[in-house]
């Protein structure tokens, strides 16, 4: 029994490596691979669920291991939500890999029921999410750990889903081969069909298109100021290297300042270069009225429009139901979630960009929402955060959203990495900005139609319903089978 509980925590720990911090995306599918194998070989349902439970406690725990580091001067209230983060996904995932495991019990391959029932948890945690903690498990999800993997380009066709979904079916394809081998069971001719619809849908995710757009001259200068000065500085230093189409700020440049969308033009009257700015500030807002986190565009000191924060980080900046249940008090400065499209067109250079503030990155929704836009403009400030591993997430997710929309993303994070990210998720890092505090780059704002742009998560809807279809046919052909694998079938 020692020997399972120990193999359960290695592969946990091989899972939690496989996370875009560290960028090993091949040991998803080995640590996931592995705890499945052992809970196949083991029939015992106490068992099976120590060693699931093992598991995910484990990858879990050491994922969700930057919150107990969070800066919100608390020395409790970190580690609650690590706690509660924790449990609400390590509970729900042994319980789906221990349905995995009777089905496979039952008759059914692994190499579909794995990705089919993976999928409805990762949905149903998503869904938890959003309804009671006011975020997404987005950046936790099985297909973000294959961000920096060959197979991203999967994400243009069903989005994430579907990247998690491919992932669970290559992890049940070996587990599968890896089990029949164990137990020298004959390989049948439908799991040949199964690599080759893989391999297909592969190489389909490969084709590159061409892609033409123009190329801007971005500055990017992730820094917080507590006066015109600052800025006044770095836009002059900006232009002696020449042209700027677009000086990008990060969210809460004006640290705690609160302007509104006449003053913060007036904050800025001394700058008279004429190009454009985005600027984040705290907002006060009078129709609707209320707080809100925004970013300001500007030409020269003259305000062209703001995009306001749609979805304020729990905890930090808004009250949820977990809050208020426990009776927790949010440790920052409360904000109203927008509600308009965050959408302009930059004058002069026939750009259209939308722009994304910190939180809205892990909701895919918003950047299909900006459909019309080249550019997406990601600002962020995550100075909070002393753990480099969710400034990780964070860029993981933005990679993730340039594949799905096929557009360019542009990132500017205080306390973080800014970086930009070409439509097909390929990151350059901008080294200047550690020794000059600021980058000026090139940015080929560039986009083309994805399938998940133009049908969504139709075109996964699709190939989901159809794993559901193989699923049932496979059952039927082995009905004579039930109970071969492990014994006699029981129920959970």
């Amino acid at each position: 029994m020692m020997l399972k509980v120990a193999l359960a925590l290695l592969a946990g720990l091989i899972y939690s490596a496989s996370g875009p911090e560290f960028g090993w995306w091949f040991l998803a599918p080995v640590g996931l691979g592995l705890i499945l194998l052992l809970g196949s070989i083991d029939t015992q349902p106490k068992t099976q669920y120590i060693i699931l439970g093992v598991f995910n406690l484990t990858w879990a725990g050491l994922v969700y291991s930057w919150l107990i580091h969070t800066d919100v001067n608390s020395a409790w209230l970190p580690f609650v939500f690590w706690l509660m983060a924790t449990l609400c996904t390590a509970i729900p995932f042994t319980v789906s890999l221990r349905v995995v495991l009777e089905l496979h019990k039952r008759g059914w391959r692994i190499y579909l029921a794995l990705p089919t029932v993976w999928l409805v948890s990762e949905e149903l945690i998503d869904l938890f999410a959003r309804i009671f903690f006011m975020t997404t498990f987005d950046a936790l999800r099985l297909g973000m750990s294959q961000v920096s993997g060959p197979f991203a380009l999967i994400g243009a066709i069903g989005g994430v889903s579907l990247l998690s979904w491919f992932t669970a079916s290559v992890v049940g394809l070996f587990t599968e081969l890896a089990y029949a081998a164990w137990t020298r069971k004959r390989i049948e001719l439908s799991w040949y069909f199964t690599v080759l619809f893989i391999i297909g849908l592969s190489l389909f995710s490969c084709r590159i298109p061409r892609v033409t757009g123009p190329v801007l001259d971005v500055a990017i200068i992730p820094q917080s100021v507590s006066s015109p000065n600052k800025i006044f500085e770095i836009h002059e230093k900006l232009l002696q290297h020449g042209r700027v189409d677009l000086a990008i700020w990060p969210e809460a440049t004006l640290a705690n300042r609160v302007v509104t969308s006449e003053s913060v033009g007036q904050f800025i009257l001394g700058d008279q270069h004429d190009f454009t700015c985005l600027l984040g500030a705290i907002r006060l807002g009078n129709s609707p009225p209320g707080l809100f986190n925004s970013a300001f565009l500007l030409k020269g000191n003259k305000v062209i429009g703001y995009a306001d924060k749609r979805h304020p980080a729990p905890f930090l900046e808004q009250h949820t139901f977990i809050e208020r249940q426990l009776g927790i008090k949010p440790v920052g400065v409360l904000v109203e979630p927008g509600t308009t499209l965050n959408e302009f067109d930059l004058n002069g250079v026939d750009t259209r960009m939308g722009v994304l503030i910190c939180h809205d990155i892990f909701f895919p929704e918003l950047a299909q929402e900006l459909g019309s836009s080249k550019l997406i403009i990601h600002v962020s400030n995550e100075s909070f955060a002393r753990d480099s591993r969710i400034h990780k997430r964070a860029t993981a997710s933005g990679a993730m959203r340039a594949i799905e929309s096929g557009k360019t993303y542009v990132r500017c994070a205080l306390g973080g990495d800014s970086v930009v990210i070409d439509c097909f998720g390929k990151i350059s890092k901008l080294d200047e900005i550690e020794t000059l505090g600021y980058s000026k780059t090139s940015v080929k704002a560039v986009s083309y139609k994805t399938m998940y742009s133009r049908w969504s998560d139709y075109t996964f809807g699709a190939i989901f319903l159809s794993s559901l279809v193989a699923m049932a046919v496979s059952k039927s052909r082995n009905d004579d089978r039930e109970g071969q694998y492990c014994g006699k079938s029981i129920t959970i």
